[in-house]
């Protein structure tokens, strides 16, 4: 049985959601016959009417009022949670603005390990302000509850997007592994180590966007780390080593000791991450954590080419330089990675940077496009189950600031929303003035590279080089006859 509507007010009351005054008129507008009611019915007249969202709803029913609202911070759904804590979409009350805010758990506000962590995390986030990093914009204790206010991104975890939509393409893939590494190398110039670069912790924006979140495990630079350390006993030395990243995506040197993990174990994350948006999987396997660790320690690296053609050489050698097994055999810096990612996507037409050049990207095609809208081979196309529809809808969870679990981001937590338009496309065009020379792939059923060919930009076969050798031998062969039938027929008595 539900709670009584005098209950339900008294929670109301103490959540702090409404004024007293709210409070009295909301009273003074029911009925006898309402006020016996069950509270059910008048909680979701209250969501109906915008007054209060379902998930504080489901809060006051269940009687849990407290945490609704932090300082100046009312929330308004939960969006993520994990071993650490929980977050949510939240509003300023003064700003009106939109915020994600990550909270302690209330189990752990007298872990000082926890509370250690947590702050370092905040530290961490401050100190950066970057395009490709999800900004933090507060952080404070209220009611004993520890918590900090970050950027709201309306998009999806690059983990969520290739769960819906499978593996990226080539360019989609270099571009955002490309605009991750921007932000580490601006994250890392601050002294700040991430530390848990994958997939779950990398966001898409509705423009195209990679946003890095989850700072829980940065390593913040030598002195700070001293400090740390020294205020750590060695019973948390050990459990913090045990959790200090996600295994699929760790360097070896890390799982070793993540406390002297450097920028080359967030190269080499990066690296698996970008093995994950081409095949759909990390680059190594393995049934339990231990085989795993084995695995990124011993194992041959994979070839992305062997696993995936449409992978050109080039990108295959960035990828074995990333994850090489010995931290001084990798890129040593992600300045030194970017330039070979910028020439590797400007090389397959990958919509570079994100964002606005992801909209130019796709303006470029509209003449295409449109040409393709109205051709009998573009009809084809589209109508083929095979294809890879160009700008198809994508939708776009609030996962602003995920995270919150002891060693990885939260997966699968977010609401779904639709975006109000699209502009990365799902399609990547591959032109052969741009494409490597050694590794040119046309997708046949996409209607812009019809379009294209239709236009006389590309030839109607991708294997037009061999009808042409044949073609010539055939044709040669026939002359070769002909000169022989006419030397026996003059050579005849």
């Amino acid at each position: 049985m539900g709670i009584s509507i005098e209950e339900f007010l008294t929670q109301l009351s103490g959540s702090r959601l409404v004024t007293p005054e709210q409070l009295e008129a909301l009273r003074a507008g029911l009925t006898g016959d309402e006020l016996r009611a069950d509270a059910g019915r008048l909680a979701d007249q209250m969501v109906r009417d915008g007054r209060l969202t379902a998930y504080q709803a489901e809060s006051l029913l269940a009687g849990n009022p407290d945490g609704l609202v932090l300082g100046n911070y009312v929330l308004r759904k939960l969006i993520g949670e994990g071993g650490m804590g929980q977050v949510f979409e939240a509003i300023h009350r003064r700003m009106d603005r939109v915020v994600a805010i990550k909270v302690l758990s209330p189990k752990l506000c007298c872990d000082t390990q926890a509370i250690r962590r947590f702050q370092r995390e905040v530290r961490a986030a401050a100190r950066l302000k970057h395009t490709n990093i999800v900004t933090a914009y507060d952080a404070d204790a209220a009611d004993g509850i520890h918590f900090l206010v970050m950027e709201y991104v309306r998009g999806r975890s690059l983990s969520h997007v290739v769960k819906d939509e499978g593996p990226f393409t080539v360019g989609k893939a270099v571009d955002c592994v490309l605009q991750a590494a921007r932000g580490l190398d601006y994250a890392h110039r601050q002294g700040v180590i991430h530390r848990d670069i994958k997939p779950g912790n990398l966001l898409l924006d509705r423009d195209g966007t990679i946003k890095i979140l989850d700072m829980g495990l940065a390593r913040l630079g030598v002195n700070e780390l001293e400090n740390d350390l020294d205020k750590t006993s060695p019973g948390e030395l050990t459990d913090t080593v045990t959790i200090m990243g996600s295994v699929d995506y760790m360097a070896p040197e890390q799982a070793l000791n993540s406390r002297q993990a450097d920028q080359r174990a967030d190269v080499y994350s990066l690296g698996c991450t970008l093995a994950f948006l081409l095949l759909g999987r990390p680059p190594y396997g393995g049934q339990t954590m231990m085989e795993k660790l084995i695995a990124h320690r011993e194992q041959p690296i994979p070839s992305l080419r062997a696993l995936n053609g449409d992978v050109p050489v080039e990108l295959d050698a960035v990828f074995a330089k990333m994850i090489a097994k010995r931290p001084e055999q990798r890129h040593q810096r992600m300045a030194e990675l970017i330039p070979e990612l910028q020439k590797l996507g400007s090389g397959i037409g990958a919509p570079l940077g994100g964002g606005r050049a992801a909209r130019e990207f796709v303006s470029r095609l509209s003449t295409v496009e449109s040409s393709a809208a109205t051709s009998p081979t573009a009809t084809a196309a589209s109508a083929s189950t095979s294809a890879i529809p160009q700008g198809a809808s994508r939708p776009a969870d609030s996962v602003a600031g995920t995270g919150a679990q002891g060693s990885s981001a939260v997966d699968g937590a977010s609401p779904i929303e639709p975006p109000a338009d699209e502009s990365t496309p799902d399609t990547i065009v591959y032109s052969r003035d741009s494409a490597p020379s050694s590794h040119v792939h046309v997708r046949e059923a996409s209607p812009v590279a019809d379009a294209a060919r239709a236009a006389g930009g590309w030839p109607q076969s991708s294997a037009f080089p061999w009808v042409y050798a044949v073609g010539g031998v055939l044709l040669l062969g026939v002359l070769a006859a002909i000169v022989t039938l006419a030397i026996v027929f003059l050579a005849a008595p």
